[in-house]
């Protein structure tokens, strides 16, 4: 049988997405000459993070139609 169930989009995710964020920013800090790629990967998870936060604001608030 195939599990058909629909996963919400969580507020927790969104917030591991940007701890994962911060960590590439504080490792950034501590490896200045690979600076370019933390600070890359950071952008990256905080642009899923905000994915994550728009999405489930759209499942919780869906447009009302008239």
């Amino acid at each position: 049988m195939m599990n058909t169930t629909i996963k919400k989009p969580s507020q927790e995710t969104a917030l591991h997405y940007r701890s994962l964020g911060l960590i590439c920013r504080q490792q950034a800090a501590l490896h200045p000459e690979a600076s370019w790629r933390w600070l890359s990967e950071a952008e990256r998870w905080e642009e899923l993070a905000a994915t994550q936060d728009e999405t489930r604001q759209r499942v919780s608030h869906p447009p009302i139609a008239a």
